[in-house]
Order: structure tokens, then C-alpha cells, then sequence
């Protein structure tokens, strides 16, 4: 928490354009072995998203933008298995949800649509994993039965504490709104059990309010 805020207070103190961003994640994740793929049914999940980010100019075309969203990853997943081949299929809904604070590193360029300021960007990302669970609900003779798991980071865990992959993204800023589309695309394998692999892919829609501008500090002759 301290360094949160720590680095909220440098990004107020020296970013041009600081805005605070809200939206959803459109979440699944790759996921397979050397023997199959087992993500080819899994469903887009909608996911929180939201935090704080900070634009820095470089010249008249590119700018940097970082900050620090918390962003809600996962899966979900509808299968079914029979117990016996005659008998009525046992179905098994799946939300595996992942929780991180990502740290996006992004070079944006602008310009103009109907005069309303149109960006893109592109760029890495790091992700921290902070906590997560695993919810299994299984449909057997009418009734629901649920489990769930608590889903950790780190040696101990199920999960890699750190992902990191790339991000490509597009916006419309209107007054003081900023309209975001992006995609995140995860290259770290975040699986601690080998040789499963796993890999988040992530569709991000957010709304920013760009509630705080700095101007460039003067030059002292």
C-alpha cells in the first residue's frame, strides 16, 4: 500500500496529464500441454479494471504513458463428463479469476478526428498477481454443488507472481473524457506446473477522466 501511494504521489507530482481510468477486462487465458489444448472452449470473461495513469510528453507527436491499474484476469469454462457411457453428463461451470496490479509502458502517438484528439499506443506491460480464486459449480441430478479454492502467487501457489507481455491500443478523447480500446497480449507462461502452459489474453475497455493537468515547468535564465 505504501508503495502505491508512493508512486501515485510521483505520478501527480511529475506527469503533464494525470487521469484516473475505469473499465472492463474481456478475459481468457491460452492454456494447454504437450498432449492438448484445453483454452479452445473457454469464454470470454468480463473482468474489473481500474487505477490511475500518468502521460509524459516527449515532443509535438509521442508521449509515455505508465501507471498502476488493478486488473482482474481469468477464464471461464462450460464442460460436462459422464460417469458411466449411458448415463446422464455431470456439468461443470469454471471461473478461475486472477487479480493483478499491471504496469503498462506505453509510447502513444495523436492526432485528430472531426476535431476530437484520436491516440494510439503500443507497448509492454508487467503485471504483479496479488490474489485469486477458483469457483466450480457441478450440475448433477438438479442440484448445484459448488467448490472453491483459493488461487496463489509465487513458489507456493498455482500462479507465477509476475506476468508480462505486450499491449496495443487506441482512444478518443471528448472535453475531458478519454475512450479507450486495447489488448493486452500475455508472453509469460504463468503456470508454476510444468508442462502445462498458460498465458492471459486480455480485451480492455475503459473510460478516463483526465481530471489533472500540469504545465511544463518555465526554464529559469
Amino acid at each position: 500500500m505504501f508503495i502505491f501511494c508512493g508512486i501515485i504521489l510521483i505520478l501527480e507530482s511529475f506527469g503533464q496529464t494525470f487521469e484516473i481510468k475505469a473499465g472492463v477486462n474481456l478475459s481468457t487465458m491460452i492454456s494447454k500441454d504437450d498432449r492438448s489444448t484445453y483454452s479452445d472452449d473457454y469464454t470470454l470473461t468480463p473482468r474489473l479494471l481500474f487505477g490511475l495513469t500518468a502521460e509524459f510528453p516527449i515532443n509535438q507527436i509521442f508521449s509515455f504513458e505508465t501507471g498502476l491499474l488493478f486488473s482482474s484476469k481469468g477464464y471461464k469454462l462450460d464442460s460436462y463428463y459422464k460417469l458411466y457411457e449411458d448415463s446422464e453428463p455431470n456439468r461443470i461451470y469454471q471461473n478461475a479469476i486472477l487479480n493483478y496490479i499491471d504496469i503498462p509502458l506505453s509510447l502513444k502517438t495523436a492526432t485528430s478526428f472531426l476535431r476530437f484528439p484520436i491516440y494510439g499506443m503500443i507497448g509492454p506491460y508487467v503485471g504483479i498477481g496479488l490474489n485469486g480464486k477458483f469457483i466450480a459449480d457441478e450440475l448433477s441430478g438438479g442440484v448445484i454443488e459448488r467448490r472453491e479454492y483459493k488461487q496463489q502467487f509465487g513458489s507456493d501457489g498455482s500462479w507465477k507472481r509476475f506476468d508480462y507481455g505486450l499491449q496495443v491500443g487506441t482512444g478518443i478523447v471528448i472535453g475531458k473524457f478519454d475512450f479507450g480500446l486495447n489488448y493486452a497480449y500475455g508472453l509469460a507462461n504463468i503456470s508454476q506446473h510444468s508442462p502445462y502452459i498458460a498465458k492471459n489474453r486480455i480485451i480492455g475497455l475503459t473510460l478516463g477522466y483526465k481530471f489533472k493537468t500540469k504545465e511544463p515547468s518555465p526554464i529559469i535564465k
